[in-house]
């Protein structure tokens, strides 16, 4: 009997062990303000820490001038996951779009939202101590497209 309930426990033990997953972390790299500016125009992204489980950022692209795009961003950790929920100004009805973090390996970071027709994942990949690549991709009429946005920190 002794050795039945030490192996109950021991399974139980393991089984619980197997389902816990460690929190994952909001990726505090991408803190600061980025820059990509071509003949187009100027691209600015920047992010702050409001505390240790949520950022909040703000991106805006200026063409010959004026603005034509601006979004506001949050990163949040709740519960293991992490969040990012994008705010589009002119899409979505003004809506939020909900991503979850897919993947985070040191310098790079995905979220997806599988239900989002474009983008419906979204990269952030630091190059360095000064610059990051962001990539958006998904289908746009049933095609699939992928967009790169080389950044450096200002």
């Amino acid at each position: 009997m002794p050795t039945r309930h030490i192996l109950s426990t021991f399974l139980l033990s393991l089984l619980l062990a197997c389902n816990w997953r460690e929190p994952r972390a909001v990726p505090e790299w991408i803190i600061g303000e980025w820059e990509m500016a071509d003949a187009e125009g100027r691209l600015v992204e920047r992010w702050t820490k409001v505390n240790d489980t949520l950022m909040k950022g703000f991106s805006y692209q200026v063409v010959q001038g004026g603005t034509v795009f601006s979004e506001t961003m949050e990163c949040y950790l709740s519960g293991t996951e992490v969040f990012y929920v994008p705010t589009v100004s002119g899409q979505n009805d003004g809506k939020s779009v909900v991503f979850r973090m897919a993947d985070h390996a040191g310098d790079s970071v995905s979220f997806v939202n599988p239900e989002h027709d474009f983008p419906s994942r979204i990269v952030y990949r630091r190059v360095g101590r000064d610059s990051l690549v962001a990539s958006i991709e998904g289908m746009i009429e049933g095609t699939f497209r992928r967009q790169e946005l080389p950044m450096r920190k200002l």
